[in-house]
């Protein structure tokens, strides 16, 4: 939510919370998708999502040609106002942000829903949030994406725990 008077959020991009994306090219997998649906009508006035066109296109390695963050230029950002109900999907490369709320009576509200790769740290920590006996009666995917079940890449011992012991093992599924 983004209230009268608030200022623009400043331009990120979704993935550079996981050390993998600053080592990833364009056209590499996404390692995450963020949904923002409107709650009420996204507008210019109430800070709308403003995001870099193409951005999704640049590297962010800087080990050449490619752009970095200190290039990001708020004019260059476009806002993408939705009506209540729309849905803006915004990957991990895309630079964006909530713009400035100017309105004096008008929130922009979205609700964020984040899907991140789950052999990755979860975003939002669901091992911390969800109790061990709920989680006991999802499906195995159910626990990957929510981080209570490790995904072990090919070739690899496992991302979350020591030698080959699965995170699931461990808390006793």
């Amino acid at each position: 939510e983004i209230g009268p008077g608030s200022r623009a959020q400043p331009l990120h991009v979704d993935g550079a919370q996981w050390w993998p994306f600053w080592n990833m090219s364009p056209g590499d997998p996404e390692i995450m998708l963020n949904f923002l649906v409107a709650v009420e009508d996204t507008t210019v006035d109430n800070g709308a999502t403003r995001v870099i066109p193409r951005s999704q296109r640049l590297s962010y390695r800087g080990d050449g040609e490619e752009q970095s963050a200190a290039s990001w230029k708020g004019e260059d950002a476009v806002a993408v106002p939705l009506k209540a109900g729309d849905c803006l999907l915004i990957g991990s490369r895309v630079v964006h942000q909530g713009g400035a709320n100017v309105a004096t009576d008008s929130h922009r509200k979205v609700m964020t829903m984040t899907v991140v790769s789950s052999c990755f740290t979860p975003e939002e920590a669901f091992p911390l949030l969800i109790e061990r006996e709920v989680a006991r009666t999802l499906s195995d995917r159910a626990k990957k994406l929510l981080g209570y079940k490790e995904v072990t890449p090919f070739g690899s011992a496992g991302l979350w725990t020591g030698p080959a012991e699965d995170r699931a093992k461990v808390l006793g599924f």
